[in-house]
């Protein structure tokens, strides 16, 4: 009896260490994930930080309940009490952070904008989603949830695709969505494309005006997915060693913004002003009017260019408001101009018309694009305000010899 009961103890013991060696951490970790990950892409909102739309991720855990079953990863939350997205661009770095939502606010919330929502799941394998969890959860630790938003590198969509590129390699190749030879740049997607869809005039004129030159740099597949939609694409074309990552797109919500067609009021603006120089400088009884005109594009170029200069120099600014060649113009000395007396005031006239044919050229040669249709009127006005000062000069000099 004795013996069959050491051999009894000398089993049992033999299981414990099976047992143990099952809950090892690799073991555990090999154990099915009852969770599903997929893309979320928002259309575009009618305010102007929504205007490119907006993606996020998905993840639902099925063993979870309550607000931790079904959540949304998403980059770009500010603090609305430091300001809006909007002011914050124009005067400092817009300091943004990765938050976890719920997925019930989310369609809450895109329900109540009428904005459009689609999902992509994500067929992954357990290890792969639980590369990608993992990631999401080091980057929701405090130190690392925050980072400065830049409109053309470093928004929600490049976070996502970033994320990918981390997660999913070896073997991760994104789908194509540019030509071979394609020559978009960033403000052919960023300003026109989606500014002129909706109709934003004013909104797009001053997008265009602050986005500086590095905003006319080409793009390629991987720079394009700056935007959400061409992530949604390039992500529907991708594959890991030859199988598709993402499954077809779902529509959650449809879009129902009935977006408003605004008037091009810049445009009509500068055309009342060059009629009033034109006036002014070709007939005397209105040279009141062309010196109201002068008065009003001097001082307006003139704090433009300064907000230019401001925009430019802030060291945490916004990159893509930096190298502004819209200062060939809009001269910050143009303040200075109604002090300013004989020769001194006539060489200045030619250094006004000389940098606005200069910006012509910086456009014509896709330096950097400006809105000229709009811009068009105004230079036109400054022509005339420079031409009829620099034209008095020199009938003064005249008489005097």
């Amino acid at each position: 009896m004795t013996l069959r009961y050491l051999v009894i103890f000398l089993l049992s013991l033999v299981l414990d260490s099976v047992r143990s060696d099952a809950q090892t951490p690799d073991s555990v970790a090999a154990q099915p994930l009852h969770v599903r990950i997929s893309l979320i892409t928002g259309g575009p909102g009618l305010d102007p930080y929504e205007s490119f739309g907006h993606t996020c991720i998905r993840v639902t855990d099925s063993t979870k309940t309550g607000r931790d079953r079904d959540v949304i990863y998403n980059y770009g939350f500010f603090d609305p009490a430091e300001g809006s997205a909007t002011y914050k661009a124009l005067n400092d770095r817009i300091r943004v952070f990765l938050e976890k939502t719920t997925y019930e606010g989310l369609i809450v919330e895109y329900t109540d904008k009428k904005r459009k929502l689609e999902e992509q799941e994500l067929l992954l394998t357990d290890a792969q989603k639980k590369k990608m969890l993992d990631f999401l959860a080091w980057n929701m630790k405090r130190e690392n949830r925050y980072y400065d938003y830049a409109s053309l590198t470093d928004n929600c969509s490049t976070r996502n695709y970033n994320l990918f590129l981390k997660t999913l390699n070896p073997g991760f190749v994104p789908g194509k969505v540019l030509p071979a030879d394609s020559k978009i740049t960033y403000r052919d997607i960023y300003v026109h494309t989606f500014f002129r869809y909706e109709r934003k005039t004013l909104v797009w004129f001053t997008s265009s005006l602050f986005h500086a030159h590095p905003a006319d740099l080409l793009i390629n597949d991987t720079t394009a997915c700056f935007i959400p939609e061409i992530l949604k694409e390039t992500m529907a074309g991708a594959t890991i060693n030859g199988r598709k990552v993402c499954a077809p797109s779902v529509v959650l919500l449809e879009e129902k913004i009935d977006w408003p067609a605004e008037a091009d009021w810049p445009l009509f603006i500068f055309l009342a002003l060059a009629l009033m120089a034109i006036l002014g400088a070709v007939t005397p009884r209105f040279v009141m009017i062309g010196n109201i005109s002068a008065f009003i594009s001097l001082i307006f170029t003139a704090l433009l260019g300064l907000f230019i200069i401001r925009l430019w120099s802030l060291d945490g600014g916004e990159p893509a408001f930096k190298y502004n060649f819209n200062l060939l113009w809009a001269l910050p000395t143009n303040i200075l101009f109604p002090f300013l007396k004989g020769r001194a005031k006539a060489r200045y006239c030619l250094v006004g018309i000389v940098g606005i044919l200069l910006s012509l050229l910086v456009h014509l040669f896709r330096i950097q694009d400006m809105p000229v249709k709009e811009l068009c009127p105004l230079w036109l006005a400054l022509i005339f305000v420079f031409g009829y000062h620099y034209r008095k000069g020199r009938m003064r000099e005249t008489s005097k010899v």
